[in-house]
């Protein structure tokens, strides 16, 4: 077995075991968090990235994610994508905020699970942004992001991020 072998085999097997843990904490497995400190430190990185994207600072939004971590873009016409790694994520972020200006983002957390150094987020999205040459248009989508977190040296980051296509709330989503 090549060297790119084994290290493509070790990423699939520690992404299917991520996986199952998610999968396990969404169905009931972990610990629902209703301790609202220990939800925030969780979701403390991916307010950052919102936070980061308002402000179009792509440094603070790489911060918010694991070297390793990977974006899934899964309804759309093309799709699903996948970013992954520092590099790939990078230019995905400035191809958005190149193309969008935003007065409003956030991730609304719906449901918030800990399992050891690994937790799930379920978050809606709400914000406002134009393109760079039109009206502000507002957005709203209801539980269409999961984020995978890892705990590393005592901090959060984000590991992966799988969303939905966002359509603007007064257009129907050609995709249903």
């Amino acid at each position: 077995m090549t060297e790119s072998n084994r290290i493509s085999k070790s990423f699939y097997v520690v992404a299917a075991a991520l996986a199952l843990v998610v999968i396990a904490a969404l169905i009931g497995g972990g610990i629902v968090v209703r301790n609202r400190r220990a939800a925030a430190e969780v979701t403390a990185p991916i307010d950052a990235e919102a936070e980061a994207v308002i402000n179009a600072d792509l440094l603070k939004i790489l911060a918010a994610y694991d070297d390793s971590a990977t974006i899934e873009e899964v309804e759309g016409p093309s799709l699903p994508r996948h970013w992954t790694g520092g590099k790939e994520i990078f230019t995905k972020y400035r191809e958005i905020v190149r193309a969008r200006k935003y007065s409003r983002y956030r991730h609304i957390p719906r449901d918030v699970r800990i399992s050891g150094d690994i937790a799930a987020v379920v978050t809606d999205v709400d914000g406002r942004f134009k393109l760079w040459k039109g009206p502000f248009v507002p957005v709203h989508s209801e539980r269409t992001e999961m984020w995978t977190l890892i705990r590393k040296d005592g901090q959060w980051k984000i590991i992966r991020y799988v969303y939905g296509q966002y359509v603007p709330e007064e257009q129907p989503s050609p995709w249903k």
